[in-house]
Parts: structure tokens; sequence; C-alpha cells
């Protein structure tokens, strides 16, 4: 299990990015697509790139967990939201705005997990090829957390979060690759 200075200083982490403001966390994801495509055409051919990238993806995968499952108190409730788009309903029916924030932050969530994905699938398969997988990879990914949470009753199982989770991957892979598209080929 993850150590409990590690879980704290992540739950900080967690807690400062949640209270910034919307419009400045794209800024900072545009930013950092930006770094991320800059530094591959820079260091994309050397032979310690995909190890850099697959560490980073680890580490990513290893925040995630704790953040989604291993920081949180089991004893809750079974919950299950089967639902799609409910939040949109709840909302445009008079409910709490901060639902969208929370579907920002599950789209936010798995953001750097498609911008790192992009770079470590520069050279195989069709373009189409690479983003069924990474959907489908990230679908996975987050059906795997969601049922977790469920099953150790540690959150709620929503599919609104798998939805939102999904195209967080797809919209840093999609925007990772445009950057990529519209940077010069080297940088010297």
């Amino acid at each position: 299990c993850a150590s409990p200075v590690f879980i704290m200083n992540l739950d900080s982490l967690t807690n400062f990015i949640y209270h910034q403001s919307i419009p400045y966390l794209i800024r900072w994801s545009i930013i950092s697509v930006l770094i991320s495509a800059v530094l591959y055409r820079s260091f994309g051919k050397r032979c310690w790139w995909k190890p850099v990238l697959i560490a980073t993806l680890c580490i990513w995968t290893a925040a995630v967990l704790v953040i989604t499952v291993l920081s949180r108190d089991p004893g809750g409730t079974y919950s299950l939201s089967l639902v799609p788009l409910h939040s949109y309903l709840e909302i445009l029916g008079g409910g709490s705005l901060e639902l969208l924030r929370s579907n920002f932050m599950n789209m936010l969530l798995f953001f750097p997990a498609g911008v790192q994905s992009r770079l470590l699938l520069t050279e195989s398969s069709s373009p189409r090829r690479k983003f069924t997988v990474i959907a489908a990879v990230f679908f996975c990914s987050s059906l795997s957390i969601e049922t977790t949470q469920y099953l150790l009753a540690v959150g709620h199982f929503e599919v609104d979060d798998i939805l939102h989770n999904i195209l967080g991957a797809v919209g840093g892979y999609v925007l990772c690759g445009w950057a990529l598209g519209n940077l010069p080929p080297t940088i010297d």
C-alpha cells in the first residue's frame, strides 16, 4: 500500500489542482502538451526516450490508483449510476454546477495519459488504429477503476466518469498529435 506521507502529499496536490479555475487548468494542460511535443521533437529518437515515457505512464497509473482508490476510506455505500450523461441532466434540472467541475476533473485526470500514449505510439499502425487502441485501453482502465471503487465501497460507479476519463485521454492524444503536426521536425 502507498505510504501515508506520499498519499498526504498527493492529496494536497490533488486538492490544489481541484480548486484552480478551469481556464487556468486548460492553459496549463495546453502548455504541458506543447512542452511534451517539443521534448519529443528534440529527444524522441534517443534510446532512452521510450523508457522515460513508459516510466511517466507508470507514475501516472500509480497516482491515479492512489487518488481514485487507495487514498479513500472503505465503508461507503455501494452506489451505481448507469445513466450516461446523468450529471448534465442533473445540472439542467437545477442541480449543482459543481458537477461540471467534477466532469472536467475526470477528463483532466486521464489527459496526461493520452499525451504520453500519443508520444509512445508515434511510429506504429494507422492513426485510426492508434485512436481505437487509446480509446479501448482507457475505457478498460476507467472501467476497472469504477468497478474497484464499487466493489471496495470507496467511491461511486458512474458511467459519466468513464465517459469523461475516455474524453480526457482522447483529448490529450488528439491535442498532442496536433502539436506534433504543427511543430518543426527538429528543434536545434
